[in-house]
């Protein structure tokens, strides 16, 4: 699950598609064949959204958790770090294109460009009164450099939170809060500060992206040391030094698409995101899902369902929701119209409550079917979605979606994102969870 940055098997039957104008033609032509050949069987009488189809259902049962947990293992624990852009991302990818064509989908690796920030080294020293490096990051989108002045307090980089000339030539030390990132970097350079330094404001650490590159370094210190040099400044001049060595690097990312015709007009997109944060080993974020996808695309190759199912995987979610953007966007209107439901899995496999957000019928049918599974510990929101995963790139094209979710992983983009802590009982609630919404979908027509 991509952070919050407002403030911050091989695959012998897969294609990779080309580039340019080719990148997504297949999406695009195999969705319009598979909904025109939908358009010859007649629509379904209507039924009740409580009574799925006894004609589609198959035993919920037939979803492994267990077989899903392998999936886990095999991505944080064979592949292990699975970054934007990376060697390990497209390991990752042909992998999953393996494993859903030996299922008997009809499979297709999409690649797409991207920027991203790859940040080499970065650190923060105090020069006089001289002190140890503190240990730093900088923020995503910092300007690369190195340089050295003496410290001023800036306050929450506001516009007017010091006197005229007060930050030329020198290092602004920030405080996190109010407003964006980039907003107090701006304001700061403006005012003839060399760097930046924004520290929490609260004792711990964090990362934080800024919107474009900024004029100046700009990095992030916990709130414990940042107030310390704020303290220091009150007994005199402090220097420091600031260096950045980081650069913005165009690379290529993908997302894995598998598809099986339905026999009645419209499709739905399953999915899940596949990547990680450098920080860790990306089990439950986003392992989980994708693992839960993987099995429902196993589940699904052995029955009937009337609609045009898409299983999907997407790349680089961890830096601004990018393959899902680019699978919509390179859907024609008319195909992206005909779009029943998107089911976004993402960090399903620690925790103990779940969740369901998104459009109201399909949270209702989410909570029938917990309810139908006698699960009494879960939330629901409907009408309302964050933007902080893959679903909302379809929300924000008019396309009903679901969001099945955990919260409360407390080794969330951390080294700690393990295999070991995904519960594969989870994830066997998870797949079950989508399969009872799935099969009220097919009980009912548009």
């Amino acid at each position: 699950m991509q952070e919050d940055s407002r403030d911050a098997r091989t695959a012998a039957g897969a294609r990779t598609s080309g580039v340019g104008r080719a990148r997504g033609a297949w999406l695009v032509r195999g969705l319009a064949v598979a909904l025109a050949l939908a358009t010859l069987a007649p629509p379904a009488a209507r039924a009740d959204d409580d009574a799925p189809a006894a004609a589609t259902a198959a035993p919920a049962a037939a979803f492994s958790g267990d077989e899903a947990y392998q999936y886990v293992r095999h991505l944080a624990e064979t592949i292990g770090s699975r970054p934007t852009g990376t060697d390990q991302e497209s390991e990752a990818a042909t992998y999953l294109a393996g494993e859903l064509t030996r299922d008997g989908y009809q499979t297709e690796i999409q690649p797409f460009p991207i920027t991203t920030y790859e940040e080499r080294s970065s650190r923060v020293v105090p020069l006089a009164p001289a002190g140890a490096p503190i240990d730093t990051s900088a923020l995503v989108y910092s300007a690369a450099g190195d340089v050295t002045g003496e410290l001023a307090d800036a306050g929450l980089g506001r516009d007017g939170d010091w006197a005229p000339g007060a930050l030329q030539g020198r290092v602004a030390l920030v405080e996190r809060g109010e407003i964006p990132f980039s907003d107090k970097v701006a304001n700061v350079a403006a005012a003839g500060a060399t760097a930046a330094i924004i520290f929490n404001n609260s004792d711990g650490g964090y990362t934080g992206n800024l919107t474009g590159e900024s004029a100046i370094p700009a990095v992030s210190l916990p709130g414990s040391e940042g107030q310390a040099l704020r303290e220091e400044l009150q007994n005199g001049p402090v220097r420091v030094g600031v260096t950045v060595d980081a650069e913005t690097v165009t690379r290529e990312s993908r997302n894995v698409i598998a598809m099986r015709p339905g026999t009645r007009p419209g499709a739905i997109v399953i999915g899940a995101h596949f990547d990680s944060v450098p920080a860790g080993p990306g089990a439950n974020d986003n392992g989980s899902g994708t693992a839960t996808v993987l099995e429902l695309a196993r589940y699904f190759a052995q029955r009937d369902y009337p609609y045009t199912l898409y299983f999907v995987t997407f790349g680089a979610e961890e830096i601004g929701l990018r393959g899902s953007r680019h699978f919509v966007e390179a859907l024609p209107e008319d195909v992206r119209s005909s779009l029943r439901a998107m089911i976004n899995l993402d960090m399903v496999g620690v925790g103990d409550e779940e969740s369901f957000s998104g459009a109201a019928d399909l949270v209702a049918m989410a909570s029938a079917a917990a309810d139908a599974l006698g699960l009494e510990n879960y939330t629901t929101r409907a009408g309302s979605v964050s933007g902080n995963s893959d679903h909302a790139s379809f929300d924000r094209v008019g396309v009903p979606v679901l969001f099945i979710y955990r919260s409360d992983d407390p080794n969330y983009h951390s080294p700690r994102d393990r295999a070991e802590f995904v519960d594969p009982d989870a994830l066997a609630l998870a797949g079950r969870l989508t399969i009872g919404v799935l099969d009220r979908l097919a009980a009912t027509t548009p």
